[in-house]
């Protein structure tokens, strides 16, 4: 059996996309999560499908596992918060909605009252355009799945269902062990930040997808059971050292001093928030939070 044969990479969708948007949860009348819930489904219906999966998002993480996907001929799907289980080819609108609180786009917004992540995905797995995550995967001799801790709460269920299912499951992503749960947390690949220094540079955002690109390149084999991965991984990250403790350490720069960091990297990095806090952090010594990067680019690419 080829590597990658029979395989299923699953990961989450992505906010970038590669056409404008033509559904919006911004646009869904606030209510309780099951108005809520019935007004998306709705909207998502009445909206034109502008393309296949593959074709629609383009954040990084998403871009390393496609390829990823291609050069092993393993099959992609997504996991998609605003419109469920996805396989690779087909047809979707583009949709503007997250289960990541923060962003202007996360769906706990509309809600008034408690927003239950799980609740949520039952409602968008209802879409047309959704597969049951179960059924495919039970197809395949291994999964591999991308997640962040948004994810892992939203589908845990349906986690420990595959594991029930006898799964041969691989998930990554960062300290994700704390987030999923029990029955699932043997199948968490044992990756932390020391990744970087086995594999490729990138943001907390693509973690999950760089360990995922590290296992199918060094770690796994055709016949690879879990503890045998599971101790390759700790065996590569034992050679680069100790888990390095958590530090504040790093130059702290008011918004104004990061903006003229920013301006002087653009010609070089363009508006990549990855690249730009990858340098940032690895090159200049500058602290800075992801989420307030992400923020600083948003209002200087409209002007403010």
């Amino acid at each position: 059996m080829i590597l990658g044969k029979n395989w299923l990479f699953i990961v989450p969708c992505s906010a970038r996309k590669t056409v404008p948007v033509n559904v919006r949860i911004q646009d869904i009348p606030l209510g309780n999560q099951d108005s809520v819930g019935a007004a998306w489904l709705a909207a998502i219906e009445r909206a034109s499908p502008v393309g296949c999966v593959t074709s629609l998002y383009m954040g990084r993480g998403f871009r390393i596992a496609a390829r990823e996907a291609v050069r092993l001929k393993a099959d992609l799907a997504v996991l998609s918060a605003g419109l469920g289980f996805l396989q690779a080819d087909t047809q979707v609108p583009a949709y503007d909605l997250t289960v990541a609180a923060g962003n202007g786009a996360y769906v706990g917004n509309r809600v008034m009252g408690l927003f239950d992540p799980h609740r949520w995905w039952q409602v968008v797995s209802k879409s047309s355009y959704a597969a049951q995550i179960t059924e495919v995967s039970r197809g395949y001799g291994r999964v591999l799945l991308c997640l962040s801790a948004a994810y892992a709460r939203m589908i845990g269920p349906e986690l420990i269902a595959l594991a029930a299912a006898g799964c041969d499951m691989r998930l990554f992503g960062p300290s994700l062990a704390s987030k999923v749960p029990a029955p699932v947390r043997r199948f968490v690949m044992p990756y932390d930040t020391r990744l970087t220094k086995i594999g490729a540079n990138g943001t907390q955002s693509d973690a999950a997808h760089r360990a995922l690109l590290d296992y199918t390149n060094h770690v796994a084999h055709t016949h690879s059971t879990l503890p045998e991965d599971i101790k390759v991984i700790q065996s590569r990250l034992g050679a680069v050292g100790a888990v390095p403790l958590a530090s504040d350490k790093g130059i702290r720069l008011d918004d104004d001093g990061l903006r003229k960091v920013i301006r002087e990297l653009i010609p070089r990095f363009g508006w990549s928030c990855s690249q730009l806090l990858s340098h940032l952090r690895q090159h200049r010594g500058i602290a800075c939070e992801q989420s307030r990067l992400a923020k600083l680019i948003a209002s200087m690419r409209g002007g403010h």
